[in-house]
């Protein structure tokens, strides 16, 4: 498998015109991706990523569609920590579930929609940021993360998530990184 051609069906899925569900996109992202790694004998949904030689390997994924004329946000989720709603200085977790793509053909993935008031921030995370170790092989945690946010909870977008990076970075201090840390924070106006 080569980068180019995950981004590229990636890519196709996330400008589909007919987005209206972040739910169909995903599993037409699901089906480019094994029609563009599989040899034509066996129909590509129904290899697994064993069966083409990425053992171990999977895509966590968070797919949004944003109404902005009803600020409501309608999310779908592979494999990422529960995404976070940061509403004034309350903090909640948006119930969104789903496995990673790539593990089981043929997978479904439910969505949660959210209506957002202005001023309200939603932050999607990689596990990477709440599984971060220090030298103590201490997790970085959801409490960790969820302090973070709140302390932060009036700055803008780009300040939460580059507080929250170095939150984690700090905690981490010397220890070896194993996974990526990213976050994505949107802020509705």
């Amino acid at each position: 498998m080569t980068s180019t051609t995950s981004c590229r069906s990636a890519t196709a899925a996330w400008h589909s015109r007919s987005a209206t569900s972040p739910a169909r996109p995903r599993r037409r992202l699901s089906t480019a991706r094994w029609r563009s790694e599989c040899c034509a004998s066996t129909p590509p949904s129904t290899r697994t990523p064993a069966q083409l030689g990425f053992e171990n390997r999977f895509l966590a994924l968070g797919f949004g569609v944003y109404d902005s004329r009803g600020r409501r946000l309608t999310l779908a989720n592979s494999g990422l920590p529960h995404p976070y709603l940061l509403r004034g200085r309350s903090l909640s977790r948006i119930e969104v579930e789903g496995i990673p793509l790539g593990l089981f053909p043929r997978s479904e993935y439910a969505e949660s929609t959210v209506e957002l008031q202005p001023g309200d921030s939603v932050i999607l995370i990689s596990d990477g940021v709440e599984d971060s170790l220090n030298a103590a092989e201490e997790g970085f945690g959801p409490e960790r993360v969820a302090g973070t946010l709140q302390r932060l909870a009036g700055d803008g977008a780009s300040q939460l998530a580059a507080a929250l990076l170095e939150a984690t970075r700090r905690h981490a201090g010397e220890a070896e990184t194993y996974d990526d840390r990213t976050a994505l924070v949107l802020k509705a106006n």
